[in-house]
């Protein structure tokens, strides 16, 4: 801030993490889906998105390799539950979702 301040410019090396958005939500479809807004898509990835229910238990998972996958919550009850993802070591993002 006070670079800014002062009218320098400030130019980060850091790559921004990838944006998660899950759709739809809330669900009843049976399939979420889940797309990585600024993944790079030139490089192979190795990662898991897992859901768990609210007692912390994990109730599915699946591998993803790029910037798009569908997990299948058909055979979820009604509920709310949590959703990570994790990509090449790194936790790229959390949230709930609703289930009826």
């Amino acid at each position: 801030m006070i670079c800014a301040a002062a009218g320098y410019a400030v130019k980060s090396d850091v790559a921004s993490a990838p944006q998660v958005k899950v759709y739809p939500n809330p669900n009843r479809d049976g399939q979420l889906n889940f797309h990585l807004i600024g993944l790079d898509e030139t490089i192979e990835h190795q990662g898991v998105i897992k859901l768990y229910n609210m007692q912390s238990q994990e109730v599915g998972s699946r591998s993803i390799t790029t910037g798009r996958a569908q997990v299948d919550v058909s055979q979820l009850a009604q509920g709310v539950y949590q959703w990570t993802i994790n990509m090449d070591g790194a936790n790229l993002g959390q949230g709930k979702v609703t289930i009826f």
